[in-house]
């Protein structure tokens, strides 16, 4: 993957406007949490045009291009898990960029650690994702990604449309963060986590904007099912 540049305090992302679903939510979720250090410029656009000079796509451009950081699943030759399931674009993401998540909130974790980590996340939370954006028959009901899902757009303004993405996503951070602590746990009870300095620490989403329609930042929503959640 090719490095970022260092001296640059913010990234610039694009996804596609309009309805979203659970994928790009967490997605974008666990993009904040690889990037924390730095703010996100989110665009939400179908326009080619803004895929020039991006530092991230994901669910959009029919392109999956790790080296670029270009994450779509939606493309004719998708790439598959080893039981056939297609990834989801949060599927690929998690594949490049979940272990720096986890460092995230796992400051200072063994990297054998944080691969447990990183597998027991992927088995439980991403392939369910997967297999919810996959769209084959017979695939199981999760509650949070049926729950996010409810929240696509359901008006045609596009503030509307940037401001429940941006809430929404922040549920998604939310549950993330939940999961990467749940595996922690698990380890810890084990014994191959016992230093409670490395207990997953909170981080919201960093700053980000959205111009589908014009600037605007979000800082960590407090809305109350958020609260609720965290």
């Amino acid at each position: 993957m090719n490095p970022l540049p260092t001296d640059r305090k913010s990234l610039k992302l694009v996804t596609h406007c309009g309805r979203f679903a659970a994928d790009e939510l967490f997605s974008f979720a666990a993009l904040g949490l690889a990037y924390h250090d730095r703010a996100l410029d989110l665009t939400r656009s179908v326009d080619p045009a803004e895929l020039a000079g991006v530092d991230i796509a994901f669910g959009i451009g029919s392109r999956y291009d790790p080296q670029r950081r270009h994450f779509d699943a939606r493309r004719n030759e998708r790439p598959l898990r080893a039981d056939g399931v297609p990834f989801s674009t949060f599927g690929l993401i998690w594949q490049h960029l979940g272990l720096l998540a986890i460092s995230a909130l796992c400051p200072g974790v063994a990297f054998p650690v944080a691969m447990a980590i990183w597998r027991h996340v992927d088995a439980d939370l991403v392939h369910a994702i997967d297999l919810q954006a996959s769209g084959l028959p017979g695939r199981p009901r999760n509650s949070i990604t049926e729950f996010l899902n409810e929240l696509k757009v359901l008006l045609d303004d596009d503030d509307a449309s940037d401001n429940a993405f941006l809430r929404a996503a922040e549920i998604a951070e939310v549950h993330l963060r939940r999961a990467i602590a749940d595996a922690a746990s698990r380890l810890r009870a084990s014994g191959r986590l016992s230093d409670p300095a490395r207990a997953p620490r909170r981080i919201g989403i960093p700053n980000c904007r959205s111009r589908c329609a014009r600037a605007r930042e979000c800082r960590s929503i407090a809305d109350p099912l958020v609260r609720a959640m965290a």
